[in-house]
């Protein structure tokens, strides 16, 4: 469930990023995983990490976190307050999945939940699986 994005010459057009950029989207079950490891391997590179709540200029600043220098942005392409349906997609879509749908693996009986159902789903115990001589539970969005 981690995606990335083509990477084209495109960065600098209508983008907040002043030179070029590389991005990822990472859902908020792998920010313990991931976030430290990128953290640890970025070498001298500088590291921008922000939510996608749609509200993009507090997404790029009040709420965004900096590992290395901090570069500037072009921030007067954005308005305060004001959320947005970011790249023509709405939170939760199949083009924006921040949140899983109904029957996706939101956790087990020991990471429960692991990631984010979409609105009006819940993280519920689904599938018990044996595991020798213990059961193990599936939990899903339902």
């Amino acid at each position: 469930m981690i995606n990335d994005h083509v990477i084209e010459n495109t960065t600098l057009i209508g983008g907040p990023f002043v030179s070029g950029e590389w991005s990822i989207f990472l859902p908020l079950g792998y920010y313990p995983v991931v976030i430290p490891w990128l953290l640890q391997n970025r070498g001298n590179l500088s590291m921008l990490v922000h939510p996608n709540t749609g509200y993009e200029y507090e997404d790029h600043s009040i709420w965004a976190m900096w590992a290395g220098e901090q570069w500037p942005l072009d921030m007067s392409i954005f308005e305060k307050e004001t959320q947005t349906n970011e790249f023509g997609h709405y939170p939760g879509d199949s083009d924006n999945p921040v949140c899983l749908v109904k029957g996706g693996v939101c956790g087990d009986d020991q990471l429960s939940p692991s990631a984010l159902c979409c609105y009006d789903l819940a993280c519920k115990a689904a599938e018990i699986i044996p595991n020798g001589g213990s059961n193990y539970t599936i939990h899903r969005c339902a």
